[in-house]
């Protein structure tokens, strides 16, 4: 394996992680969100955010490993 390569590689599963990481704590906002009372309404807009944008994230890495295959 080259060099390059295997920098692309490790920023791969860099991003990854980072990823794994915005998931779980999309996740987590909305478990707060869901069990403290009153909370404020940007509390569950910027959860569903980290939420919408992990999971488009996830849905494209699945196509990308799909086509790659």
């Amino acid at each position: 394996m080259t060099q390059e390569a295997e920098e692309q590689q490790e920023f791969s599963r860099r991003r990854l992680w980072a990823m794994a990481v915005l998931t779980v704590l999309g996740l987590g906002m909305w478990v707060v969100s869901a069990v403290t009372i009153g909370v404020p309404p940007l509390m569950w807009f910027f959860g569903g955010l980290l939420l919408l944008g992990g999971g488009g994230y996830w849905w494209a890495y699945a196509r990308y490993r799909r086509r790659t295959r």
